[in-house]
């Protein structure tokens, strides 16, 4: 499954909620790639704490390297040399731009990099992608429309749905004018303003899974906190996270768009084979 997150506003948590998804993820492989176009890298800022070690990794891998190679069709060769492995887990991240005023040499990497990634999950990987906030000029618009799911992350304040309404809208059409396989939904992050059920009639989306709004254990992807055995046990987000993956499943199967096949996104194996996938290199 190719899953995208992507947010109508500022900071609702869609890195966040990426990273976490990815590592609680039981597929045999999982690619992460940050494709926010203000730049920055949560994955290592905040996971990794800023290592010494992931610098020296991210230093050498980033999206930007891809500009040179898709212009040329040779983004497929280029792509494994990109990524890197989280230890003691089975997820490859590819990290993200360095600096936003790299987004605008991106504007024409992200639809073959859309379609690269979409080779990658028709070979078995699941991939996540944080899309940062939708609207962006050199945002991956191109990129997203090539998923099986976008998935727009808010909380539930007046102030954060201030502006989905409109960004929905937008979405939607262009979803539409194209044929997008992608089937889009929400992520509430429940800070008890609003229920999800009223926000999935309010705006017309459903919701796909809620998460709550749980500080303490979301720093464990934002910021590499540590919880002990018995708080992982106990942590309500951390379940919620485990179960969101049979619910995008479920979601995607039910939300496809009406001119899309469903023979064209079958289940994925259960046991892919990750660095063929990836094209991983060391």
């Amino acid at each position: 499954m190719f899953v995208v997150l992507a947010s109508a506003t500022g900071a609702p948590g869609v890195s966040t909620t990426a990273l976490g998804l990815a590592l609680n993820c039981e597929s045999g492989g999982v690619l992460y790639v940050e494709a926010d176009p203000v730049g920055g890298s949560p994955l290592h800022s905040g996971y990794f704490k800023s290592s010494r070690e992931s610098a020296l990794a991210r230093g050498r891998r980033s999206l930007i390297n891809l500009v040179e190679p898709a212009r040329h069709g040779q983004i497929g060769q280029a792509f494994g040399a990109q990524t890197l492995n989280i230890p003691e887990t089975n997820v490859w991240a590819v990290p993200g731009l360095r600096t936003a005023s790299q987004a605008d040499s991106m504007t024409s990497t992200w639809g073959p990099l859309g379609a690269h990634l979409r080779t990658i999950d028709r070979n078995g990987a699941t991939i996540i992608v944080d899309a940062g906030r939708i609207g962006h000029r050199s945002g991956p618009h191109d990129l997203m429309v090539q998923s099986d799911l976008i998935l727009v992350v808010t909380r539930t304040s007046a102030t954060a749905l201030g502006s989905l309404k409109g960004v929905l809208d937008q979405l939607r059409g262009q979803l539409r004018a194209i044929r997008s396989p992608a089937a889009l939904g929400l992520v509430v992050i429940d800070d008890k303003y609003y229920g999800a059920a009223e926000i999935a009639k309010s705006f017309g989306v459903d919701v796909a899974f809620t998460l709550p709004d749980s500080p303490k254990h979301a720093k464990i992807f934002s910021e590499g906190h540590q919880l002990t055995k018995f708080q992982r046990t106990q942590s309500r987000y951390l379940r919620n996270l485990d179960g969101a993956w049979p619910k995008m499943q479920t979601y995607v199967e039910e939300h496809r768009p009406e001119w899309v096949n469903p023979s064209r996104n079958q289940t994925l194996p259960s046991k892919p084979s990750t660095r063929e996938a990836l094209g991983e290199s060391s």
